[in-house]
């Protein structure tokens, strides 16, 4: 991959769902079967899904988009969370406790039970196409950035080649 073409996918579901309409229009404007035009991928929140959902398919850059694309279309809320009486109970009792410094650092401070999306991330994911196509230069990094619900705080992952070219160690004379 020769291009540095970064490409910074903010949170928010709502822009999420945005950007894969902007990807969509490149799709349709580049050629069937082109390579992922971006080497550095960079996401936040649901912009980081799509970060992933693309370099999971850096070699087809239509293809990307169009499974970015399906799962956007018939994304529904229960895919995400669970909505129910006893898991809002538990939540906000946890989070009324939490003001008290009575919670248990442990669980989520999630207000509904985001347990589906797990399920939806492992069906449309597969993280070992990440590595492949870092492997075969069709991607150079991949950033991605989420936050916990348990303690608030961003954690950024990262996955790149190294660039510098292993080599026989001297031994140094003295």
């Amino acid at each position: 991959m020769t291009n540095n073409n970064a490409l910074i996918l903010s949170g928010g579901g709502a822009r999420a769902a945005y950007q894969v309409g902007v990807l969509s229009a490149m799709g349709k404007i580049l050629p069937k079967h082109t390579a992922l035009p971006f080497s550095i991928l960079c996401g936040t929140s649901a912009g980081a899904l799509n970060a992933t959902m693309l370099a999971s398919y850096a070699d087809n850059f239509s293809k990307a988009v169009s499974t970015l694309a399906f799962v956007w279309r018939h994304l529904t809320p229960d895919q995400i969370y669970t909505v129910g009486r006893w898991p809002v109970a538990t939540s906000l009792t946890k989070t009324l406790l939490s003001l008290f410094h009575v919670h248990n650092s442990e669980t989520s401070m999630a207000l509904m039970d985001n347990t589906p999306l797990k399920e939806l991330l492992s069906n449309h994911l597969d993280f070992s196409k990440i590595h492949t196509a870092i492997d075969k230069q069709q991607l150079r990094a991949l950033a991605i950035t989420a936050m916990s619900y348990s303690t608030g705080e961003s954690t950024t992952f990262f996955k790149d080649k190294p660039i510098f070219k292993a080599g026989k160690k001297k031994d140094a004379k003295a």
